[in-house]
């Protein structure tokens, strides 16, 4: 083959190398891109699958989630929903501290009027009186012996029986009458004791009538409340069979008065039970037991009050409302020995109303803390089976004021608003005294409310 045919030769080689391809091959090229085609769809379909699991995955959990919180909301909220849908009545009882009645007080010209030889007490109320009347029910303890006359302070405390007209207009409901001043007025101040109150139009417990209940079961806006009270017994030295504040008490006068000895608490154990009994047999739906007890001027229960304390939950009490040290004492929840019970229990709730002012205590309460006061707001609600729960607690500090320029003049003032308590009274000289007592009493209450309020609403059973 010469130049010329090889040359057209490869020429035709490469003719053919360009010619269109093959049925065969157009059918294969053909199956590739529609593979390839296939295999971009799904993974199309895998990503979008994988976000659609993604999605579902998400909502999921969210879900997951909303129900936990759900479910812990209920937990701690459940109870107070429950309550407030299926409440049927709705109480609150205030319970604040004792009303002592001291020498400077008998001797103000503020008080005694000389020309007709009487006493009024009621301007000391005048700025606090809202705080007792904006509850249902409220209580004092009633610090002495009511009387009529040879009146004096301590240490016997023989106090003008007006003073139980002047709790009353400043919107007190009962008076407890156990405490260890109740017998300063011997047997004859026993029975004018019953004798103001009955006159006056207030009730009391602490000490009643021969034959009586020693106990009162009182409906208060549709629920029954069961009160009774208790006062400490110092021992005699001479076998009587009580002794309160050193002083025998006749046999007369022991069996109306409702009193325990430290010494032997299983007595006074076996009558609480009692009388917890009888209450709820005379249909009382909430039992409130106030106890005068504990250490003067000591700012935390003794253990003599937590003891007392426990062995009461365990009967059966669903609040313990203390006074008697003069001071306030933290709160606090108990839990029954089988766990079956709780007990709301305030230890002391400090002085309603004294003399015992900072620059007079010395060592015993050098700080103020004696006139410093609490008042505490019990919200008792019951549900459609009758079943009563405490749902809140409301606490008003108070502080009694005190000036002697003129006289000895005393005021016992709401704390609520400290900065506008000069405004609001015309009282000029208060400084920080308000402000200190507040302190005083956050120091000693902030910790143990914080904790009880936390556990609302407690439910006895």
């Amino acid at each position: 083959m010469d130049d010329f045919d090889l040359d057209l030769f490869l020429l035709e080689e490469e003719e053919q190398e360009d010619a269109a391809p093959s049925e065969y091959e157009l059918r294969h090229q053909a199956r590739q891109e529609a593979a390839k085609k296939r295999q971009a769809e799904r993974e199309k379909k895998v990503r979008h699958s994988r976000m659609i699991a993604a999605i579902i995955a998400a909502a999921v959990l969210l879900i997951a989630i909303l129900s936990a919180v759900m479910i812990v909301l209920s937990f701690f909220s459940g109870k107070k929903k429950a309550v407030a849908e299926d409440k049927t009545a709705e109480a609150t009882i205030l319970f604040t501290g004792d009303a002592m009645i001291h020498s400077p007080m008998l001797e103000s010209p503020f008080y005694y009027n000389a020309s007709e030889d009487s006493y009024d007490f009621s301007d000391i109320f005048k700025y606090s009186s809202q705080v007792y009347s904006k509850a249902d029910y409220a209580v004092c303890t009633f610090e002495g012996s009511p009387a009529a006359n040879y009146f004096s302070g301590h240490p016997l405390f023989r106090t003008p029986d007006v003073l139980a007209t002047n709790l009353k207009d400043a919107g007190f409901d009962m008076c407890l009458l156990a405490n260890n001043h109740i017998y300063d007025g011997f047997d004859d101040g026993i029975i004018h004791a019953m004798d103001t109150m009955e006159g006056t139009g207030l009730d009391y417990v602490g000490i009643h009538r021969e034959g009586a209940k020693n106990y009162l079961v009182k409906e208060i806006n549709g629920i029954k409340v069961g009160m009774i009270d208790y006062v400490y017994e110092k021992n005699s030295t001479t076998g009587a069979a009580k002794n309160l504040n050193t002083i025998d008490v006749s046999d007369e006068s022991a069996s109306l008065i409702s009193s325990f000895n430290y010494n032997d608490l299983e007595s006074f154990y076996e009558e609480a039970e009692t009388a917890y009994k009888a209450m709820i047999k005379d249909g009382a739906q909430y039992c409130i037991i106030f106890m005068h007890w504990g250490n003067e001027y000591q700012l935390e229960a003794s253990e003599d009050q937590l003891e007392l304390g426990q062995e009461l939950c365990d009967i059966g009490f669903d609040a313990i409302l203390g006074s008697h040290p003069h001071v306030v004492e933290p709160v606090d929840v108990l839990t029954s020995s089988d766990g079956d019970h709780k007990t709301f229990v305030a230890y002391s709730v400090g002085n309603l109303l004294s003399n015992q002012r900072r620059e007079l205590m010395g060592s015993d309460s050098p700080y103020g803390d004696t006139e410093d006061g609490l008042a505490i707001t019990l919200t008792l609600t019951s549900d459609s089976e009758g079943k009563v729960s405490l749902t809140a607690l409301n606490y008003d500090y108070t502080w009694v004021y005190h000036n002697n320029e003129e006289g000895d003049l005393y005021y016992i003032l709401p704390l609520d608003d400290p900065d506008s308590l000069a405004s609001t009274t015309g009282i000029k000289d208060l400084g920080t005294d308000p402000k200190d007592s507040i302190a005083r009493i956050d120091a000693i209450l902030k910790e143990s409310r914080n904790k009880v309020d936390g556990l609302l609403p407690v439910s006895g059973e």
